[in-house]
């Protein structure tokens, strides 16, 4: 009896897998846009749900940027099974590290790419400057969740600048942003570069996601 309950058990674990190995890539887009409440968008998702590739882009008040023409993912089943979403990623190809996604929880690990500085433009406070220049983001383990955060990063503003009412504000060289996690708070904050020293802090609320831009010590 017990040798026929485990390979009852057994088959059913592998007609499951056969049935995932099969899901579709655009499961993916549509848990991402959920995820971030439309924010993000993956366009010509193609492959499985497992493994695949897409368009990335990212609305904002001017429009959609596109972070990405190509960007690859591997999801672990095994990470799924427990609540939580574990993908490699590959951006224009390169191999470009990890990032957990679970219930109020961004983790990243040895994650390193570059995106367009426009996608700045989604937060509220730099909707109407139009950044320019590029993003290189590199945060070699950040782990951000409701409570009891931790790690740290940076971000390489290339080319910095700002396009308020047709003309482009440029700075010499790159803006350095340090990022750190603790509690709730994501923080990130100018070190080099900026003309003006700015301080942005995000929160996980009951409400969403909080964003507060200033001037540190304000």
């Amino acid at each position: 009896m017990k040798s026929r309950w485990a390979l009852g058990v057994l088959g059913t674990l592998l007609l499951l897998a056969a049935l995932g190995s099969q899901a579709p890539a655009w499961l993916v887009a549509r848990a991402l846009a959920e995820h971030a409440a439309g924010r993000l968008v993956l366009e010509q998702a193609t492959g499985t749900l497992w493994s695949g590739h897409g368009r990335l882009l990212i609305t904002t008040a001017g429009g959609p940027v596109v972070l990405a023409e190509h960007l690859a993912w591997q999801l672990s089943p095994l990470a799924l099974l427990g609540g939580q979403a574990k993908l490699d990623l590959e951006f224009e190809g390169v191999k470009s590290g990890q990032i957990e996604i679970a219930h109020q929880r961004i983790a990243a690990r040895a994650l390193r790419f570059t995106i367009p500085a426009a996608a700045l433009a989604i937060l509220p406070q730099l909707e109407k400057a139009r950044p320019v220049g590029s993003l290189l983001i590199d945060l070699p383990e950040l782990d951000w969740r409701r409570e009891n955060s931790s790690g740290r990063g940076r971000i390489q503003w290339r080319d910095a600048g700002l396009q308020l009412a047709g003309a482009a504000a440029r700075w010499r060289g790159e803006v350095r942003v340090e990022i750190s996690a603790q509690d709730d708070l994501l923080l990130l904050q100018t070190s080099t570069g900026a003309p003006l020293p700015l301080r942005l802090e995000l929160r996980h609320t009951a409400q969403g996601l909080s964003t507060r831009l200033a001037a540190p010590g304000q």
